[in-house]
């Protein structure tokens, strides 16, 4: 998986708007189970229980550079670790 810059990743975390609107509970009950079997399968690979999904969007000048890029974000807060990536929208 690439990563983004955890500049970024940093900005999205504490964009409270982003993550309000985005709510892993506002997923269906299947995508909601695909990705806790994902979280749990990394907690037995030895990461954090305390890795989570946050929404992530990319900066504007990356969308105004046709390379933007949104979705769901496995990550580690403790380690800053990007675990996986779900793309919803991209351009």
């Amino acid at each position: 998986m690439d990563s983004f810059p955890e500049e970024d990743v940093a900005a999205g975390r504490a964009d409270r708007t982003l993550q309000q609107e985005h709510s892993p509970d506002e997923l269906g009950p299947e995508m909601r189970a695909e990705f806790e079997q994902v979280r749990l399968r990394r907690i037995e690979e030895g990461f954090s229980e305390g890795i989570l999904w946050i929404y992530f969007r990319s900066p504007e000048e990356t969308w105004q550079a046709l390379y933007g890029r949104e979705g769901w974000l496995l990550y580690d807060p403790a380690t800053g670790t990007q675990l996986d990536f779900r793309l919803t929208v991209m351009n």
